[in-house]
């Protein structure tokens, strides 16, 4: 199975006690083990990716990340093909309420385009170090 996009909706409320970021998601298809969000820092631009790695097949993960941030500006760049195939990659530019699925096999990566923007991650697994292969996308 293939990597594919899909939009979410990032909304939310501030006022002088709080933020809230709301993401609604009408299609995760698996059950959520694990979320985590990934802020990035001003001096991560254009510089210093994450994943850059695949899930090997035989331990099942499945992730949905969404990007988060300003509405008007492109946040990550994001790059994906099936493992093995760099040479072949896909991507594409996400924007605030962008989502990915990215099943077992798939070899992802994203480089922040704007200071601030956070991917929020959902996976059917608790992270394990020993699922990943490197594969260098960026």
């Amino acid at each position: 199975m293939l990597v594919r996009l899909q939009k979410a909706v990032v909304g939310g409320h501030e006022d002088h006690r709080r933020v809230i970021t709301d993401i609604v998601v009408e299609d995760i298809p698996f059950p959520v083990v694990q979320t985590k969000v990934i802020r990035f820092k001003p001096e991560s631009v254009g510089k210093f990716a994450v994943g850059n790695h695949y899930h090997i097949v035989e331990c099942n993960r499945w992730e949905f990340f969404v990007a988060v941030g300003p509405p008007a500006l492109p946040l990550f760049t994001f790059r994906w093909c099936e493992a093995g195939q760099t040479a072949n990659h896909s991507q594409y530019i996400m924007h605030n309420g962008d989502a990915c699925l990215i099943p077992p096999g798939n070899s992802h990566a994203f480089m922040p385009d704007e200071g601030g923007a956070s991917l929020w991650g959902f996976s059917n697994l608790q992270y394990d170090s020993a699922h990943d292969v490197p594969e260098k996308l960026f």
